[in-house]
């Protein structure tokens, strides 16, 4: 186990052995600095996500996708504008130019839903960002993609069940409406709590449930 101490350096303690050992902070910093690389390629592979970036004209000048999460981007993708190689983005081309411009810091779209090749529907959120050089000038485009199917379908599924339960809920209170109307003491759609007595529909007396 491996706990960092502010200020104190690291201690490691040993699985099994009650020996510590103390290192100073430089050398322990340098211990477990690893390939800055690899770590962005582990982030993009575990959270699947995907980048291109363009040229100030919107044209994808590179991309990283190892998760083929965007798969326009292999298809031909560097060279051509990015609003042709994504479909969706057909349309926002003006906003887009925004952020190049620099009058825009940035644009997000939170669910986008497509096909896959399974037949099954992928939900992806995007972020646009204006891409900078070294001396912070805004050179181009930084386009962002993450799978989020997981969360979009279990959206999706909790808007169906919201649905389903209004529906429910009106079927109850039409049928609660036929039953009072009818002369008969209807109990559909009356919550619990309200169970205990009900008034009624003809002389308004209280009469126990």
């Amino acid at each position: 186990m491996l706990k960092r101490e502010l200020l104190t350096g690291i201690t490691i303690m040993h699985k099994d052995s009650p020996r510590r050992v103390q290192l100073d902070p430089v050398r322990a910093v340098g211990a477990i600095t690893t390939d800055p690389n690899i770590v962005a390629q582990t982030i993009l592979q575990e959270c699947q996500i995907a980048y291109a970036f363009t040229d100030c004209s919107l044209r994808i000048v590179g991309v990283n996708d190892p998760q083929n999460v965007v798969p326009e981007y292999h298809h031909n993708g560097l060279g051509r504008l990015l609003t042709e190689t994504v479909p969706e983005l057909k349309g926002y081309e003006e906003t887009l130019i925004h952020i190049v411009t620099g009058d825009l810091a940035h644009f997000q779209i939170s669910r986008i839903s497509r096909a896959r090749s399974d037949d099954q529907i992928a939900y992806l959120a995007m972020l646009f960002l204006p891409y900078r050089d070294q001396a912070g000038r805004i050179v181009g485009l930084l386009h962002i993609v993450q799978d989020v199917t997981e969360v979009g379908s279990l959206e999706q599924e909790l808007t169906r069940r919201g649905h389903e339960l209004l529906l429910a809920c009106d079927q109850l209170a039409q049928q609660n409406a036929r039953l009072t109307a009818s002369g008969s003491l209807g109990f559909c759609g009356v919550p619990p709590i309200c169970r205990g007595m009900v008034y009624s529909a003809k002389n308004q007396e209280r009469l126990p449930c």
